[in-house]
């Protein structure tokens, strides 16, 4: 019989505070270089971010070894794991699109989602971890975490379609200078935009395809509403690519809704979590330790 070992308050808060407030701080420092200079230091972006990455990762390192898998057992965590994953892709992406405000978006969105998670201690709850739900089904493990890592492509996707707003208005108003003049042409973002969906969309239909496996292996391993609601994400955001691939949805328009459909994907976390939440013990407090 599996042991209780109960922890009232779950462990390594103070190191995502830590990866939190480098992310403000480096905000902050874009914000300031932006305003005085007109300009920041892409190196010194570079290294806040990776250090504010590398804390955090480390945090859910040391959560992951608790739950013997991707920690994701709660909204916090979920949270959590789309800034490390949108960080991470800035890192992967942002050189080979060679946009060098990327960095000021990502970490404004990424201390926006890491230090708001933080403030409301309640997405934090303790949770039950069963051998059925972590660790032991690559299967579980690839859903899971694909889908909520897809989740952070969609948000640089969501900074790029800011972005675009942002140099429409400047060539609208005929500004040419200062953050207008680093920005990218709005035809090079409209193309960007479009790569980050195919690529985000291709991500998040793997983790489909293994939930609608795990679902045919026997129903009791995966919680139909999450299904449902990954599947209602998954066909918002195929939708948005065959209007773009038709172009139908262009421009603004496109990147209008590329900004919408992350909200949604966003919002579509709670239930996500409320069905975690059911499927690993409802009123648990505990994690499960061998």
């Amino acid at each position: 019989m599996e042991a209780l070992n109960t922890i009232p308050i779950l462990p390594h808060r103070e190191i995502f505070w830590v990866a939190g407030l480098i992310y403000v701080l480096a905000c902050a420092f874009g914000l300031q270089s932006l305003w005085v200079h007109r300009r920041y230091s892409r190196p010194v972006m570079l290294g806040l971010m990776g250090i504010g990455w590398l804390v955090q990762t480390w945090a859910m390192g040391q959560r992951g070894q608790l739950v013997g898998g991707c920690p994701l057992g709660n909204l916090f965590e979920l949270l959590q794991f789309v800034v490390w994953s949108l960080v991470l892709l800035y890192f992967l992406v942002g050189p080979a699109f060679r946009m060098s405000l990327l960095g000021f978006f990502a970490a404004a969105l990424a201390a926006l989602l890491g230090v708001g998670s933080l403030l409301v201690p309640t997405w934090d709850y303790p949770y039950r971890v069963t051998e059925r739900f972590f660790g032991t089904d690559p299967l579980v493990e690839a859903h899971a975490s694909l889908a909520v890592f897809s989740y952070g492509v969609f948000a640089l996707l969501a900074m790029v379609a800011c972005m675009y707003f942002i140099q429409h208005w400047g060539l609208k108003h005929r500004k040419s200078e200062g953050i207008f003049s680093l920005l990218p042409s709005i035809l090079q973002m409209d193309q960007i935009a479009y790569r980050l969906l195919i690529i985000g969309l291709a991500v998040l239909s793997i983790s489909f395809a293994c939930g609608i496996g795990i679902y045919t292996e026997g129903q009791q391993e995966v919680n139909v509403m999450k299904l449902v609601v990954t599947g209602g994400v998954w066909g918002a955001y195929l939708f948005l690519l065959v209007l773009r691939w038709r172009e139908i949805y262009v421009g603004l328009s496109f990147a209008r809704w590329c900004i919408i459909l992350f909200a949604i994907a966003l919002l579509s976390l709670w239930p996500v979590d409320s069905a975690t939440h059911s499927q690993t013990g409802g009123e648990a407090s505990s994690y499960l330790n061998e």
